[in-house]
């Protein structure tokens, strides 16, 4: 359908037909994608269409150093890093040893006796190179540097004389020898050597790192002993960038606000009136100076009082208009799109619950909650589980702290004996009665499982239900019957929320 003609059009097709059609499509084109259009986008011409580290590469430093002095210096960027560190990591994470036996029950004495090997290893005397971090805290470490830098590392080091023989180091991303291009055959970007498939195959540090100190020297370290983790969005991508760069300039931007706000309210209050003379000279109210970057004569006026003045003279008194009363619903407004931007709603950014009810804070809750799982899953599947599997397990049979028959022998053995599940930090419930009863539909209608329930909470459930068989033996031996959950029992109905009140009337 070609578009409507206007003038200009009918002209250039009366005096030229093949100018008028040619014209007539190639506005039809544009049509077709109004994102294509040039009249109220034509300032929008992104750098170019090309692979991650052509865009990233030249600005992979400066967003990095950026990030960096906000999370130094900007509360807001610190609220929100808080906010996913103690929601995806907690008090940390515990191992759950899951070795079953040919019919599937748990092998509980080699479960048992892996936990307790993890356990010791993961003190900080004996899982970090440097013996100041727990496994857990390295976990706090790697989320925090994942989130502000983009990317961290984390590099198996074998140490004969400790526990077991492996350590593990965290390194930053200056520590890439980011000047080396080649490898063989293989080429190098940023420091990662890839094949032809783009799959990193080592990695080039510089083992000095002050940048400034740098030497020539450099490592290369193959891909088996390197944990790479970052946000991957596009295929070819082998680098990572911060996933706060979208909404770094409105962070830097709100804390120069609020910044420009405190110092317009100081000056404001700072400056309690004006005195104006018709002619002559008067005597002073306060003590007179002259402002030190305007040159101006100032009269500096003790608190709470005044001098009367003489006929000729009169005082102003300005109304500042500080604090502002416009900027609450302006920074709600930048800080729900900074939380936007992080998956995060607005109350769990900013601790704001006075504008939330019943529904809308669970809501809200529950959203972030997918924000914080899915992160938990990436850091599980990304570091626990690889340094689990593939470096603890390995050590602790080489070491003789764990015996595994044919652990080395037999691949499926090998595989049947890394069996294991995390259990994570667990939320609070936002109304206990109602999520309870909630809890025990799911387990009657059989739409969830005990282990599905604990893990929500943070619990093993295996070990739930050996303290609760602990408790009721040692009830009964005092003669004490603890009340049991009964399936045949009539659920208790559970009553409407507060807006399903408010809807009815009620």
């Amino acid at each position: 359908m070609m578009p409507s003609l206007t003038f200009i059009d009918r002209a250039i097709a009366w005096a030229f037909p093949r100018w008028g059609v040619a014209r007539a499509a190639y506005r039809a084109q544009f049509r077709s994608y109004e994102a294509a259009r040039q009249d109220r986008m034509g300032d929008w011409y992104p750098v170019q269409n090309a692979p991650p580290e052509t865009t990233d590469a030249p600005h992979r430093s400066l967003i990095r150093a950026r990030t960096r002095d906000l999370e130094r210096n900007g509360d807001v960027t610190e609220g929100v890093l808080d906010a996913l560190i103690r929601n995806i990591i907690g008090s940390g994470y515990g191992l759950e040893a899951q070795v079953e036996s040919a019919r599937g029950l748990p092998l509980d004495m080699i479960n048992d006796r892996i936990e307790a090997v993890w356990q010791a290893w993961c003190l900080a005397e004996n899982c970090d190179i440097t013996g100041e971090h727990s496994f857990n805290e390295l976990l706090e470490m790697v989320l925090r540097r994942w989130e502000i830098d983009g990317e961290v590392f984390i590099l198996k080091l074998t140490d004969p004389l400790g526990y077991i023989p492996l350590k593990l180091q965290v390194l930053e991303p200056d520590m890439l020898a980011e000047d080396i291009f080649q490898c063989g055959s293989n080429y190098v970007f940023g420091g990662v050597e890839v094949d032809r498939y783009m799959r990193p195959v080592a990695y080039h540090f510089r083992p000095d790192p002050m940048p400034y100190l740098k030497s020539m020297e450099v490592v290369r370290i193959p891909e088996s002993d390197v944990i790479h983790i970052f946000t991957k969005k596009r295929p070819h991508q082998i680098r990572g960038m911060p996933d706060m760069t979208v909404s770094m300039e409105r962070n830097r931007n709100i804390q120069e606000y609020i910044t420009s706000e405190l110092q317009a309210a100081r000056t404001a209050a700072a400056t309690p009136g004006f005195v104006t003379r018709q002619r002559g000279t008067g005597a002073a109210i306060g003590r007179v100076g002259k402002d030190t970057k305007t040159g101006q004569v100032v009269e500096q006026i003790q608190s709470n009082t005044l001098t009367y003045l003489g006929p000729d003279e009169d005082v102003k008194f300005p109304q500042p208009g500080r604090p502002n009363a416009g900027a609450p619903t302006f920074l709600s407004m930048i800080l729900r799109l900074i939380g936007m931007s992080r998956g995060l709603s607005y109350e769990t950014v900013t601790r704001d619950l006075s504008k939330t009810n019943y529904s809308s804070h669970r809501g809200g809750q529950l959203e972030d909650r997918k924000t914080y799982l899915r992160q938990q899953k990436k850091l599980i599947a990304k570091f626990c589980d690889r340094v689990y599997e593939q470096w603890f397990l390995e050590a602790a049979v080489l070491s003789g702290k764990l015996l595994l028959p044919s652990f080395f022998a037999d691949e499926r053995a090998r595989k049947r004996y890394s069996l294991h599940r995390w259990s994570t930090p667990g939320w609070q419930w936002v109304d206990p009665v109602k999520e309870i009863q909630a809890v025990e539909r799911k387990l009657a209608l059989g739409v969830s499982t005990m282990a599905e329930i604990c893990g929500e909470q943070g619990k093993d459930w295996y070990e739930v239900l050996r303290e609760r068989k602990r408790e009721i033996e040692a009830s009964r031996a005092m003669g004490i019957e603890l009340p049991w959950f009964n399936p045949q029992m009539e659920l208790t109905p559970i009553p409407p929320d507060e807006d399903e009140k408010e809807a009815k009337g009620e």
